[in-house]
């Protein structure tokens, strides 16, 4: 049990170092790092600062002219359960999937190695978009984690 929390941690850790790294900020939009924050914390079957996440994702979305994302990414501040929060980021990132090939296709231009990689659910049918690594599914979290596969973008 205290290794997969210190494995949890370190894996937690690395992705937030990574996404707030000036080169990271450099190469992605704003959205894509309170975005990653939700995506991690539902697969890890927690709540725990997706309000604040969904609030900061919402103000992304605004600043960048994307209202419709906006208007979905709001509403994570208010939901009451895990699965409320799972329902609606799944509709977000429905409404974001343009957006987030995007942004795999184009950090290839501006890094050496991706830093992010886009994620289907088969048993959803959802996709999602993580750090690079081992797929964390946002949509079962533990139940299925590793469920999906990286969607290859050409």
């Amino acid at each position: 049990m205290k290794t997969l929390k210190s494995a949890s941690f370190r894996f937690l850790a690395a992705i937030l170092l990574s996404v707030t790294t000036p080169a990271f900020a450099e190469a992605h939009p704003l959205w894509v790092a309170p975005y990653l924050s939700i995506q991690s914390t539902l697969a890890k079957d927690s709540i725990a600062g997706v309000p604040a996440a969904g609030k900061e994702l919402a103000q992304a979305l605004t600043k960048t002219g994307q209202l419709k994302a906006a208007s979905l990414a709001s509403p994570l501040e208010s939901a009451k359960s895990i699965a409320e929060f799972r329902d609606r980021f799944q509709k977000l990132s429905d409404l974001l999937l343009p957006k987030m090939k995007g942004v795999v296709k184009g950090q290839a231009k501006k890094a050496s190695t991706p830093l992010l990689i886009l994620a289907y659910c088969p048993m959803k049918k959802a996709y999602w978009l993580q750090a690079k690594g081992d797929l964390r599914n946002p949509y079962y979290g533990a139940e299925m984690l590793e469920c999906g596969v990286e969607e290859e973008l050409k």
